[in-house]
């Protein structure tokens, strides 16, 4: 996640190293954080997949502050979800 730093090796995306990014900057390369189990690790468990992925885009008024489209987050976590390959997802879980 980026909280404690690197002690060893590195951390690249696309070919450029992030391993000393804040956690700020990761999240504007566009990194997240999905915990594999999020029973126990995540921060809006009553919420599903797709509002957990939208979650940031909301916060940060990429998705409007006070008009937000449940079809388009839907649509977004679809692709999120196919994008990056995240499996044991579905979008009402």
């Amino acid at each position: 996640m980026g909280l404690l730093p690197v002690d060893s090796g590195s951390l690249q995306l696309d070919g450029f190293s992030i391993s000393h990014s804040s956690v700020s900057q990761r999240r504007a390369y566009g990194l997240r954080y999905i915990p594999a189990d999020r029973a126990a690790n995540a921060l809006a468990l009553e919420l599903p997949v797709s509002d957990n992925l939208a979650l940031t885009k909301v916060a940060s008024g990429r998705k409007g502050r006070f008009w937000i489209s449940p079809k388009g987050l839907s649509q977004d976590a679809k692709n999120a979800i196919t994008d990056h390959r995240i499996t044991g997802a579905s979008l009402m879980e």
